[in-house]
């Protein structure tokens, strides 16, 4: 995200990025995974192949890149939270989910998208894995704990996302913290 301050160098390269990153996303939704090429991307952005790997080496870094630049924003904006709950990573991923939900079908739908899937849930374990750490809590339980709850979380929105009668986001957070409760019981919260 650009600010004032950045230069229009900058607010240039972003702008590449962000026109990348918005055509990647186009397509995985129209093709699914395995059918885009980097010239394809390069193409719907507008933008020449060097140009694309002046900035990423391969589609799966556009991808990385995306997703940590999302893991990213949701510490930014939902770990701040003074009311943040144990797990605060869970709004913002169901949150992103919501907002891209007919392309997140797509990809459950698609069985090429298991390089998605794999890359969304490793997002979900690294921020689980940060919730653990922050209760004080390490070694082989922060790492199973983690690994049980991204994977934990990544069927619970797969759910939702096909479900007819499916609860608001708000009530899907408040029902995974249920579900999670037992991930941590006995070690104090900071």
């Amino acid at each position: 995200m650009a600010t004032e301050k950045d230069s229009p160098e900058d607010r240039r390269i972003q702008r590449t990025r962000d026109s990348l990153r918005k055509a990647f996303m186009e397509l995985l939704q129209e093709r699914g995974w395995d059918q885009i090429r980097v010239q394809d991307i390069c193409d719907r952005a507008n933008v020449g192949r060097s140009t694309f790997y002046n900035h990423f080496v391969d589609k799966e870094g556009l991808l990385v890149g995306g997703l940590v630049d999302l893991g990213s924003y949701i510490r930014s904006t939902y770990k701040i939270r003074p009311d943040a709950p144990r797990f605060w990573f869970v709004r913002g991923l169901c949150d992103h989910i919501f907002a891209n939900e007919e392309m997140f079908r797509t990809m459950l739908a698609n069985r090429t998208g298991a390089v998605i899937k794999d890359r969304f849930c490793q997002l979900a374990v690294d921020l689980a894995r940060e919730c653990l750490e922050e209760m004080g809590i390490d070694g082989a339980q922060r790492d199973a704990g983690a690994n049980f709850l991204g994977g934990a979380l990544m069927q619970v929105l797969s759910w939702y996302t096909q479900a007819r009668r499916r609860p608001d986001l708000a009530e899907l957070d408040a029902l995974f913290h249920r579900l999670a409760a037992g991930i941590g019981d006995g070690v104090p919260a900071p």
